[in-house]
């Protein structure tokens, strides 16, 4: 099992940037494994302003993730809100990316985990389950599923 976060670093030559992943201290002197991470971007509910759905996530959905964390192995777990601002506007343009207001996400949530083996084990036990239904349902009442997507990865930090 993984413990304390930490940043590892892979020397490079001094004209490259070094590369480094998340990863956690390992129960086993001397070993680190890298953390699973669940991105989901999400998209609010059609009936709500961004400034509501924002609230909600902060002060009625973070609490519930933060009740559920140890039932379900949740190592970190940040919300990034999304706003309106011309940066973002002229790097979409800049690169023919397709924005605005109906495109845009309204947030990134980002979790931590010890590894698959370990989210699959806690999220099997009756606290687990418990605690994603709950999640679930919360969700319900401010995503717009159908227009969100997650995905799973393992972090190569190369700059930070």
């Amino acid at each position: 099992m993984c413990s304390t976060m930490s940043h590892s670093a892979t020397r490079q030559p001094a004209n490259r940037l070094a590369q480094r992943r998340i990863t956690a201290r390992s129960a086993e002197p001397g070993k680190e494994c890298a953390l699973l991470k669940l991105t989901l971007c999400v998209h609010r509910l059609p009936s709500l302003t961004r400034e509501e759905f924002q609230k909600h996530w902060r002060e009625n959905h973070a609490p519930l993730v933060r009740a559920a964390a140890e039932a379900l192995g949740i190592r970190r777990y940040v919300q990034s809100h999304t706003f309106e601002h011309p940066i973002a506007d002229g790097t979409a343009q800049a690169r023919g990316m397709v924005h605005g207001d109906d495109v845009d996400f309204d947030g990134l949530a980002e979790l931590w985990f010890d590894s698959e083996e370990a989210l699959l084990a806690a999220r099997a036990t009756p606290e687990g389950r418990k605690h994603g239904a709950i999640l679930l349902e919360d969700e319900a009442r401010f995503i717009d599923f159908t227009r969100s997507f997650a995905f799973v990865s393992h972090e190569n930090v190369v700059i930070g």
